[in-house]
């Protein structure tokens, strides 16, 4: 009998802060990047919450709230793959997720890591 897989990994579940910090502590710019963009740019990030659950996750964007779903696709003792579709570019993508202590990262379309943490748990500071 097949096993089925969970629809929300352990290590995901919970609330989620984008760490800005983190994502440009190795990120190189491209050539030609002026100070500006530069600016502009790193401060998209260390704004979006997370919240994974059962099968969907609510994303918390400068107080836009939105819903998507998504599916555990594989796992292992260091990543979880899903699918889910995805908005920036418009088609279904498989998206691996590595776990680093009380973080996790992935690739993002701009070809670099995002780094968010786990949000303390509510009377936990």
């Amino acid at each position: 009998m097949r096993k089925r897989r969970p629809k929300c990994d352990p290590r995901l579940r919970g609330t989620w802060h984008s760490d800005r910090r983190l994502t440009f502590k190795h990120f190189t710019p491209r050539r030609g990047s002026t100070p500006a963009k530069l600016r502009k740019f790193k401060a998209i990030f260390g704004k979006l919450i997370v919240h994974w659950k059962d099968g969907h996750l609510i994303t918390e964007f400068d107080g836009v709230k939105s819903r998507e779903t998504y599916k555990i696709v594989a796992s292992d003792s260091v990543s979880v793959v899903i699918r889910y579709f995805h908005d920036i570019v418009g088609e279904v993508r498989l998206q691996q997720i590595f776990f680093e202590d009380d973080h996790y990262w992935f690739w993002t379309v701009w070809g670099m890591r995002e780094f968010f943490r786990r949000a303390p748990k509510p009377g936990r500071g």
